[in-house]
């Protein structure tokens, strides 16, 4: 391998060029914009809705608390974007946050599904069925 066929090998591993699951490879996931999809991540998605309250997607208690993994296509955004109107979310996931805001009015952060389309392409996507002998 001469150096020019390493650099471009090492150019395609930086840049997270991917190629497509195949039947041989599993097909245990799926990329949906630039992101890998695995069943886990859809059971996370199926199990989040549209908005939560940071405070309610954590796991433990008292000072061993932590926030679990986000949803694929999920963001934090701060409550007083949402009142204030200049958070990115738009229409349904919109309205969700503005109702979830005014019923719990000391909620600081919320989490949110900021790409609804590609988060509806993912939960339709199934990973094929593995047959045992």
């Amino acid at each position: 391998m001469n150096t020019i066929e390493h650099f471009e090998s090492k150019k395609k591993h930086y840049l997270g060029e991917q190629k497509k699951p195949t039947q041989s490879e599993g097909g245990k996931s799926t990329i949906i914009k630039g992101q890998r999809i695995t069943g886990v991540q859809q059971d996370i998605l199926r199990e989040f809705g549209l908005v939560r309250m940071s405070s309610d997607w954590t796991t433990g208690r008292g000072k061993w608390s932590q926030l679990r993994t986000f949803p694929v296509f999920a963001h934090r955004i701060s409550a007083r974007e949402v009142k204030s109107g200049i958070s990115p979310l738009k229409g349904l996931v919109k309205k969700a946050a503005e109702k979830l805001v005014k019923q719990h009015p000391n909620c600081q952060t919320l989490i949110a599904i900021t790409d609804l389309r590609n988060a509806n392409k993912a939960l339709k996507w199934r990973a094929p069925c593995q047959r045992t002998a």
